[in-house]
C-alpha cells in the first residue's frame, strides 16, 4: 500500500541539509555517447551554465529534489555495466554518497533506474529490475531519502517504470507497459497511453510523450500537442516545459543545449 510506505519516513539527514543553494532553475540531464557512456549535466533554463557534474562515465536517469539542492540518479560505478543502484548528491555534483546497496552475482542482480522525489523531500521511488538466472521481473520501490530499508509498491505481471508524484497529495503516477497510471490510495487507475508523465507541483495536470511527440493536459481537460520528442518535464512553477529532441533540450521548443549524432541528451529534471 503506496500510503503506508511514505508514512514515517524520515527527514534527509543533517548533513545532506546543510548543503548550499542550487543554481535557480537548472536543469541536470543525461548526456549520452553513442559508444554507451553516460555522465551527467547541468544547464540553465535560458542555455547559459553549461556544468558536468559527474566524471565516472556510467551515471544516469537523474531527478532533482523539491527544494532545487540535490540530485538523486542510476549509476553503475559500484557493480559494472551489468547491475545499477542509486546514488545522490548535491547539484553541483560533490557529496555524492550511496542510497541503496544490493546483493550482487554473475547470475542473480538487481537494477535499480528511474528515481524519482515525493514533493515532501522525505522519499525516493524507483523502479528496480530483479534478475535471476536469465529471468527477470520490473516493480516499483520506495527508500527514505537518507537511505534505508526499501519497500515493495507493486506487485504486477507488468513493468512498473517512469514513477513520478503528482500534486498536492502523494499520488503515484507511473507506465505500466505503456500506458500512464496513477495509484490513489490502494485503487490504480488507468489513464492514458503515453509515457515519462510529469505533474507540476502546483495543479495536478500532466505532461508525456506519446509516439514520439508532447501532449499536456489543459484546463478544459483535453490534449494539447507541444512539439516533438520524449522526456518532458515542467519548470518548477508550472509555467514552462523542457523536453528531449534528436538535437538537444529545449524549453518550450526553443533549443538550450546542442546534440549531435554521437552525443544524446536524456531525462531532463528541472529544479
Amino acid at each position: 500500500m503506496l500510503v503506508a510506505a511514505l508514512v514515517g519516513v524520515a527527514v534527509l539527514a543533517a548533513g545532506a541539509s546543510a548543503a548550499g543553494p542550487a543554481t535557480e532553475g537548472a536543469i541536470v540531464f543525461e548526456r549520452r555517447t553513442s559508444t554507451g557512456v553516460a555522465d551527467l549535466w547541468s544547464v540553465d533554463p535560458d542555455g547559459s551554465d553549461l556544468r558536468r557534474l559527474t566524471r565516472t562515465r556510467n551515471n544516469f536517469d537523474p531527478d532533482v529534489s523539491p527544494d532545487g539542492r540535490f540530485v538523486v540518479f542510476a549509476s553503475s560505478r559500484t557493480h559494472g555495466t551489468d547491475a545499477t543502484e542509486l546514488f545522490v548528491m548535491r547539484v553541483d555534483g560533490t557529496g555524492v554518497r550511496r542510497l541503496t546497496r544490493n546483493a550482487h552475482s554473475r547470475r542473480a542482480f538487481t537494477i535499480d533506474f528511474d528515481p524519482a522525489w515525493s514533493w515532501d523531500g522525505e522519499t525516493i521511488v524507483f523502479s528496480r529490475t530483479f534478475v535471476r538466472g536469465g529471468r527477470n521481473s520490473t516493480d516499483l520501490f520506495a527508500v527514505p531519502a537518507k537511505g534505508g530499508p526499501q519497500r515493495r509498491l507493486t506487485y504486477t505481471a507488468g513493468r512498473e517504470i517512469s514513477p513520478t508524484f503528482s500534486a498536492p497529495v502523494l499520488e503515484l503516477g507511473f507506465v505500466r507497459d505503456g500506458f500512464v497510471w496513477r495509484r490513489v490510495g490502494t485503487g490504480q487507475i488507468r489513464t492514458f497511453a503515453g509515457t515519462d508523465p510529469d505533474w507540476t507541483q502546483s495543479h495536478q495536470f500532466p505532461v508525456w510523450s506519446r509516439d514520439a511527440r508532447i501532449y499536456r493536459s489543459t484546463l478544459g481537460g483535453a490534449e494539447q500537442l507541444l512539439g516533438a520528442g520524449t522526456d518532458p518535464v515542467w519548470s518548477p512553477d508550472g509555467r514552462q516545459v523542457a523536453w528531449v529532441t534528436p538535437r538537444g533540450l529545449v524549453v518550450d521548443g526553443k533549443p538550450i543545449t546542442r546534440a549531435t549524432n554521437a552525443v544524446r541528451h536524456l531525462s531532463p529534471s528541472w529544479g
